[in-house]
């Protein structure tokens, strides 16, 4: 490089750059360059691979491990092309099923949402035992309920439902689990 070296333009951008890769074909500046905090020293020769497998290398550790975790937040197709919403399902109560459509009641709105989405579209998607299907259109959410008074369910929202025959036994079981002893 005319009027300047390698290791001097080093000194001169170090601070404003995360990564350094050395390129060079002389070893004796190796110290030198992971003195100046050098990621990687390529030293030349060297094949594409090597090359490639330093650039993988980096952008690994730049990229942190992907966790998956539950989210209380999805985003459902709404009616047009392009609309979301945005639903905090902490705050949904039930869920009834509506022929090709669900209606999500939510707590903190004091609304129904009508979203194009079957019940069992909607089931997968909910996290056991948050929410628990009580019928062959109902889902709940198990921290809405107020009290259980033979098949029906009272929500804290003040919304009496029924528990279908097929759901009973399946949402007696769910009671029994959760019932201080």
């Amino acid at each position: 490089m005319p009027g300047i070296n390698g290791i001097e333009l080093v000194e001169a951008i170090r601070d404003r750059t995360r990564f350094l890769i050395f390129n060079t074909s002389h070893s004796k500046f190796a110290l030198t360059a992971f003195a100046l905090k050098a990621t990687q020293y390529l030293l030349k020769p060297f094949p594409l691979a090597k090359f490639i497998s330093t650039i993988h290398h980096i952008i690994s550790d730049l990229t942190p491990a992907i966790t998956i975790e539950k989210s209380n937040f999805k985003y459902i197709k709404g009616d047009s092309k392009h609309d979301f919403h945005s639903i905090d399902f902490q705050h949904v109560t039930y869920i009834q099923a509506d022929r090709n459509y669900i209606k999500l009641r939510v707590e903190v709105e004091q609304s129904k949402l009508l979203l194009r989405m079957g019940i069992n579209e909607i089931e997968k998607i909910l996290v056991p035992p948050d929410f628990i299907r009580i019928s062959r259109c109902v889902i709940i959410s198990t921290k809405h309920i107020k009290k259980v008074i033979g098949s029906k369910i009272i929500l804290k929202v003040g919304q009496g439902l029924a528990i279908g025959l097929v759901y009973k036994n399946p949402f007696l079981d769910y009671m029994y689990r959760n019932m201080l002893k």
